[in-house]
């Protein structure tokens, strides 16, 4: 990788002869990740009841308890089901995320936030690059938020996963 390369994937801009391209704004960011959250959420809640039907402490129920109280029995009683319910959502949204975007180029929220993705070498991307960009993103967001912690002080607002598999999310012109 050269030099030039490098400094583009770190910089919030990608130069050429020809264009200069800058990134989507943090508010579209967040635009159409919440969308895809939204339009996703069905299929997210249907991989967290398919995973936690698998653990036995989900069986736990206590009808004299409330609510927020037989949450907690089961989330003492089985700790694993609650880890492996949030890896099942955040594994569903990475997959759908992919699959929108190696089949139609963007996600139905970038879509309606009007951005799309860029790769800093120009060209379209791959699908080995979209599958390593959400790889990257689910497991970076399983540890803490760790990519939008650092979107949130980089200037660009561009995620860590975004920065190390050399992608771009810009504005589209309508």
């Amino acid at each position: 990788m050269s030099r030039k390369h490098f400094q583009e994937i770190l910089s919030s801009t990608i130069s050429s002869d020809d264009y200069m391209v800058i990134s989507a704004s943090g508010l579209k960011r967040t635009a159409a990740f919440l969308v895809d959250f939204l339009l996703f959420l069905p299929f997210m809640y249907f991989g967290w009841i398919f995973t936690t039907m698998h653990f036995k402490g989900a069986s736990v129920e206590h009808q004299s308890l409330a609510w927020y109280d037989q949450i907690s029995i089961i989330l003492a009683s089985s700790p694993g089901m609650f880890a492996a319910g949030c890896m099942s959502i955040v594994t569903t949204f990475s997959l759908l995320r992919f699959l929108c975007s190696v089949s139609w180029g963007k996600t139905p929220g970038m879509y309606l936030s009007g951005i799309r993705y860029h790769f800093s070498g120009g060209g379209k991307l791959s699908p080995v690059r979209m599958f390593f960009r959400e790889i990257l993103s689910m497991t970076l967001t399983m540890f803490l938020m760790s990519t939008w912690i650092w979107a949130f002080f980089d200037e660009g607002f561009r995620p860590l996963h975004d920065k190390i598999s050399g992608v771009f999310l810009i504005s589209e012109e309508r």
